[in-house]
């Protein structure tokens, strides 16, 4: 009885829970990393409901590393961001007011042709194109109009932009799993976690076409979506406190309390069970 422990188990106390289907996922082992310290200089960016959204759908699709390669921009590195994009080639397409900067370089590429049909010099888009491109994003967000998600108010939706190349080259994941993440996010904007979600270019098969170099999420943080509680366990959910229990019972018992106790009904047990025999 003592090398058992039975004295502690008799003295001990019961602690009993709802019967029921939690369906909690944690989030504790999905790390959650920038592409590049200029994303969030100060680490306060990045909003709690986003970072839960985040490792919730990582914890789903099984992926456990989220790089970021994009989150707010304001108007000026919008501007310049979506310059660089257009002359490197990567011509990503916006709404009406982030086509209206778009344009700014498909006009000055026409008046003033480079060596590729389409394109600009490399020397006046360094010193106009660009330029005018972020002075008519400034102008649009300065009139309330939207060029981009990302410039959006954060603490209200929060534009993320997850690299679908750094997860597939940097962290091995497999197109499957990728397509897994892609899943997850299309049923939280569904469910109205997400106000939109805009899947990598040529994720899938076949491959979708949307110009978007990301996995592109707008999460509600404040609204109706932020509303909706994720089944996000920040912790293991076996590790609940007492404090959770429905009941509690004390195994304490007067005839049990003590080793000559214990080892008398052993004994009594053991002579009856030979007696069976």
């Amino acid at each position: 009885a003592a090398k058992r422990g039975l004295i502690s188990l008799m003295t001990s106390r019961l602690y009993a829970y709802k019967n029921e289907v939690a369906n909690l996922v944690s989030g504790a082992d999905i790390k959650i990393i920038y592409q590049n310290k200029d994303i969030d200089p100060n680490k306060n960016i990045l909003q709690e409901r986003t970072k839960d959204v985040l490792k919730y759908a990582g914890a789903l699709a099984g992926v456990k590393t989220l790089p970021i390669s994009s989150l707010y921009r304001p108007p000026e590195k919008q501007g310049a961001t979506m310059a660089e994009n257009w002359h490197s080639g990567n011509r990503i397409h916006y709404g009406p007011a982030g086509t209206q900067v778009n344009s700014v370089y498909v006009d000055d590429a026409r008046k003033h042709p480079g060596s590729k049909p389409g394109f600009v010099s490399d020397e006046r888009f360094r010193t106009q194109t660009k330029a005018a491109m972020v002075k008519k994003c400034k102008e649009l967000c300065e009139a309330g109009q939207v060029v981009s998600r990302h410039c959006w108010d954060y603490a209200k939706v929060q534009a993320v932009d997850i690299s679908s190349k750094q997860l597939k080259v940097e962290f091995k994941y497999s197109e499957d799993t990728l397509i897994r993440l892609g899943q997850v996010f299309l049923m939280l904007k569904q469910q109205g976690v997400l106000k939109n979600y805009i899947a990598p270019d040529g994720l899938g098969s076949p491959g979708a076409k949307t110009g978007e170099p990301a996995f592109h999420i707008e999460v509600w943080i404040s609204g109706s979506g932020a509303a909706i509680n994720l089944p996000l366990a920040k912790e293991d959910p076996a590790a609940m406190s007492p404090t959770d229990a429905d009941q509690v019972a004390d195994m304490a018992n007067p005839n049990f309390m003590s080793i000559p106790a214990l080892d008398a009904v052993f004994t009594k047990d053991s002579v009856a069970r030979g007696r069976e025999g």
